[in-house]
C-alpha cells in the first residue's frame, strides 16, 4: 500500500516539468556518489567506444512522450541530430517545449510506429507516459492507472519514412511504445540494416501471461546481427563495431 500511494505522488510530481528538471540537476551528484546506470551508462559506453573520431550524429527516439531520454541524448551525444516520434498531441507538445532549447538538433513527427501504415485509438491512460494502443492490463489498474479517454493517432512503419526522413544510418534507435515493440521492429527490417545500437522496452506483459513477444523481439534482434548486451533498465542491443571491439576484442559474430 505504502508502495502504491508512494509511486502515485511520483506520478503526479512528474507532471510538472520542474519536478522533472529539479531530477536532472539532482542526478550528477547521484552518478558522482553512485555511479551511473540506465540510459546513461549506455550512452556513456557507447561514446567510450566511439572516441571523437566517431561520433554519434543520427538517433530515432521512438516512443519520446515528454522528452526525458531525447533530452538526455542531446546532452551525451552534442553532435547529434535527434528524431522524435509521439503521436499523442499532448506529450508531443510538452515534448517540444521542453526540447525547444535544441530546436535545431530536433525533430518531432506527430505520428507513431508500427508494423503497417494506419490510424488507430491510442488509448489515453491517467499516467500518461503509459498510453498505449492496448488496453490497461489488469496489474496496472490495480496500479491505480486508469483510461481516461482515446485519441485518433497516425502510425507508420519505420521502412516507409527511411527515405523522406534522409535515414543512411541510425546510431542509435530507442523503443518504448508501450507493449507494441514487436510490431514497431517489424515494420524495421531494412532500418535494423543500418541502425548500430538499440535500446528497447519489452513489455510482455501488456498482452497478457501467454505473450510472447520477449522471445520474439529478441530473436528478430538476433536474426538482424545484433548481440544482447544486456538491461540497463531498457534492454541494449549492438553491432556497433566500436562497441563489439571494445566489449569483445576481435570476436565479431558469425
Amino acid at each position: 500500500m505504502a508502495y502504491r500511494v508512494i509511486a502515485r505522488m511520483l506520478e503526479r510530481l512528474y507532471e510538472y516539468d520542474s519536478a522533472r528538471a529539479a531530477k536532472d540537476h539532482i542526478r550528477p551528484l547521484k552518478h558522482m556518489i553512485f555511479g551511473k546506470d540506465d540510459v546513461y551508462l549506455v550512452t556513456d559506453l557507447i561514446n567510450r567506444a566511439r572516441r571523437a573520431d566517431h561520433p554519434v550524429r543520427s538517433v530515432f527516439d521512438v516512443g519520446a512522450a515528454y522528452g526525458d531520454k531525447t533530452l538526455t541524448f542531446l546532452r551525451a551525444f552534442p553532435q547529434s541530430a535527434v528524431h522524435c516520434f509521439e503521436p499523442q498531441t499532448a506529450s508531443r507538445r510538452r515534448l517540444i517545449r521542453r526540447t525547444a532549447k535544441w530546436r535545431e538538433r530536433v525533430v518531432v513527427h506527430d505520428y507513431g510506429l508500427y508494423a503497417e501504415n494506419c490510424v488507430v485509438d491510442l488509448r489515453l491512460y491517467s499516467y500518461a507516459d503509459a498510453s498505449s494502443i492496448l488496453p490497461v492490463p489488469k496489474y496496472m489498474r490495480d496500479e491505480g492507472k486508469t483510461e481516461v479517454g482515446t485519441e485518433a493517432v497516425t502510425l507508420r512503419r519505420l521502412d516507409d519514412c527511411l527515405v523522406e526522413l534522409s535515414a543512411t544510418a541510425i546510431d542509435v534507435l530507442k523503443i518504448d511504445v508501450e507493449g507494441v515493440e514487436k510490431e514497431v521492429l517489424q515494420g524495421a527490417a531494412r532500418a535494423l540494416a543500418i541502425t548500430d545500437n538499440i535500446l528497447v522496452e519489452i513489455s510482455p506483459m501488456r498482452k497478457g501471461p501467454h505473450s510472447r513477444d520477449h522471445i520474439e523481439v529478441l530473436t528478430l534482434l538476433h536474426d538482424a546481427g545484433f548481440t544482447l548486451i544486456g538491461q540497463y533498465v531498457d534492454y541494449w542491443f549492438s553491432k556497433d563495431p566500436h562497441v563489439m571491439r571494445m566489449l569483445f576484442g576481435g570476436v565479431t559474430r558469425a
